[in-house]
């Protein structure tokens, strides 16, 4: 990336790279940005974090690699749980899916929404329905 003289890259200067610049690396330019971002010492942002796994998941379209290094990350944040919810249940492993979003402790509405989601993408429409009725976005339906 930048070097010598120049500025050095953060962790916002990773994400947006990472969600593009594979496309212009040949096979799988993901591995080069990982491991310049281990070099850098950024691996443990958050948001790099769900970079590298959306880049991994996406343009490897290689899942276990990204699950694995999801699992190597810390405790997984509910915006990367979300992500790895998200691209499980377009791959159709709703089972996964469904089973990350059974052991999250912390839930917000974007992982609700995921796991609602990826049950009607996949033709779990009763299994939908009793995730909203649970979900806090039910009783915020009511309120309307």
């Amino acid at each position: 990336m930048v070097r010598r003289g120049r500025p050095r890259p953060n962790h916002f200067t990773y994400p947006p790279f990472l969600r593009f610049g594979p496309e212009f690396l040949e096979f799988c330019g993901a591995e080069l940005v990982h491991t310049q971002i281990m070099k850098s010492g950024f691996e443990r942002y958050p948001v790099v974090q769900t970079a590298l796994f959306d880049s991994y998941s996406r343009f490897c379209s290689d899942l276990e690699v990204a699950r694995r290094l999801f699992d190597e990350m810390s405790k997984g944040n509910v915006v990367l749980r979300t992500a790895i919810i998200s691209r499980y249940a377009r791959l159709g492993k709703v089972g996964s899916a469904l089973l990350l979003f059974d052991e999250m402790r912390e839930r917000d509405i974007p992982s609700w929404s995921a796991a609602i989601a990826g049950c009607t993408q996949n033709g779990l429409f009763l299994e939908a329905i009793s995730l909203f009725r649970v979900s806090p976005c039910s009783s915020r339906a009511t309120e309307l």
